[in-house]
C-alpha cells in the first residue's frame, strides 16, 4: 500500500482516498521513516498531521536490539516471502540494507525525526513502550473516557533479544509468527 501511495506522480488523490474515510490508521504505510519526493521530502505522517490539524499520533517504541531481533525472527518465519519483507521493510526505513546496524540507525533515527515533528504539538503524540503501557494510557491520550477497557493490554509480541553471547543459537529456536510493532503507529482522530 505504501509504495503505491508514493509511486503515483501525484500521490493526493490516493492519499486524500485512504485517509479520509478512516478514523485510525496503524502500522505499514502509515509509519514509513522514508522521505516521499512527491512531499518534497516530507514523510507520510508529516504530510498526514499538516493535513489533519486535530489528528493525534502514536509512536510504539522498544529497546532497539529487541526490535531487530523481532524484525529478523519475523522475516525468517515468513520464509517464503523474505525477500518481498525484506524490500518492504528497507522501503519502509528508506534504506538499502537489511542487517543489524543500518536497521538499528533508521530505526532510532526515524524515532527521533518522529518526536522531533511534534516537539512544539506534545498533545498530539504519545510516546509509548507496549510493555509499560496500559488501556489507561491510551484512553487519556485520545480523551476515550467513556469506555475505557479495563484489565491489561494483550500481550503477544513480548521477545526480548538475548544476550548477545547466546543471540544465535536462540534467535535460530524461535518460531514466532507474530509481527513486529512497528516504529510507529500513527492515527489521524476526530477528523
Amino acid at each position: 500500500a505504501s509504495r503505491a501511495l508514493v509511486r503515483q506522480g501525484d500521490p493526493e488523490p490516493a492519499l486524500a482516498a485512504a485517509a479520509s474515510p478512516a478514523r485510525a490508521f496503524e502500522d505499514s504505510p502509515w509509519c514509513s521513516a522514508a522521505a516521499i519526493p512527491q512531499f518534497g521530502g516530507a514523510r507520510l505522517y508529516e504530510e498526514l498531521a499538516k493535513r489533519h490539524e486535530n489528528a493525534r499520533f502514536i509512536l510504539t517504541v522498544r529497546e532497539s536490539q529487541s526490535w531487530w531481533a523481532s524484525v529478523e525472527r519475523w522475516v525468517a518465519v515468513k520464509a517464503s516471502k523474505k525477500e518481498k519483507l525484506i524490500r518492504t521493510y528497507t522501503t519502509l526505513l528508506g534504506v538499502t540494507r537489511f542487517d543489524n546496524e543500518t536497521f538499528i540507525e533508521a530505526y532510532e533515527e526515524h524515532n527521533r525525526r518522529v518526536q522531533d515533528f511534534f516537539s512544539d504539538q506534545p498533545d498530539r503524540l504519545l510516546v509509548v513502550d507496549l510493555r509499560e503501557a496500559t488501556w489507561s494510557t491510551f484512553c487519556v491520550f485520545l480523551e476515550y473516557w467513556s469506555g475505557c477497557p479495563s484489565g491489561d493490554l494483550p500481550r503477544e509480541n513480548t521477545y526480548q533479544a538475548p544476550a548477545r553471547s547466546n543471540y544465535r543459537s536462540r534467535r535460530s529456536r524461535s518460531k514466532s509468527s507474530v509481527p513486529p510493532h512497528s516504529s510507529a503507529y500513527v492515527g489521524p482522530l476526530g477528523m
